[in-house]
């Protein structure tokens, strides 16, 4: 299994890994519906998020074993550039075309908002592992490619993240992150913000290891 960047040509089999990885996820379901997993939007979502990282050169990254893409990462460097018009557009027509889309983006942003460092750092937006592959270390070496991606710029203080899904929280508890505050969206969904903060001596990306 190799570690990389995403590139343009990516993009369609990293989608479809992450609509797989996120079966049942209570973020997705509070964004989308219960039912989620039938709506065409999700992978729209997903296909916008990551062709933005794409195009503005910002990290993301993949886990690829014989061809295939098992999982990937995406987020934000220290800098959060204005988006190119084309995927501006695109992002008005899908909050257009799922009824509340739009204000439960700005739910989830608020509260995420709220317990963002003030420090300079890299935020990880999305990761997942294809359903089938996961358990299996994928995840881990993807957030560990993530970090160093972050402690490799002496601008980053660290990765900040949210998730709604507990054994994901328990996963990032382990890994090293602490929490920042927590919050529910919409009655009934949790969402734990947690930090890792930068430590000194970066260690080499997955694929550049012995």
């Amino acid at each position: 299994m190799i570690v990389r960047r995403v590139t343009r040509h990516d993009v369609e089999p990293v989608v479809d890994a992450l609509v797989s990885a996120f079966g049942g996820d209570p973020l997705m379901g509070f964004l989308f519906g219960k039912d989620w997993e039938r709506q065409p939007h999700v992978g729209e979502f997903f296909r916008i998020l990551l062709g933005v990282r794409v195009a503005l050169a910002m990290p993301a990254i993949c886990a690829e074993d014989d061809g295939t893409i098992l999982g990937a990462a995406m987020g934000y460097d220290v800098s959060r550039p204005a988006w190119h018009a084309t995927h501006t557009e695109k992002w008005a027509r899908l909050l257009a075309a799922v009824d509340g889309l739009e204000e439960r983006l700005g739910e989830y942003g608020a509260l995420a908002d709220r317990f963002e460092p003030s420090q300079p750092h890299y935020y990880l937006g999305v990761i997942g592992v294809r359903a089938g592959r996961q358990g299996g270390g994928i995840g881990g070496v993807l957030l560990e490619s993530f970090c160093t991606l972050s402690a490799r710029d002496p601008r980053s203080a660290g990765v900040y993240l949210e998730t709604a899904n507990e054994a994901s929280l328990r996963f990032y508890l382990k890994s090293g992150f602490v929490m920042r505050g927590d919050g529910v969206l919409g009655g009934d969904t949790k969402l734990w913000c947690v930090f890792r903060a930068t430590e000194d001596g970066a260690a080499p990306l997955p694929e550049e290891s012995a």
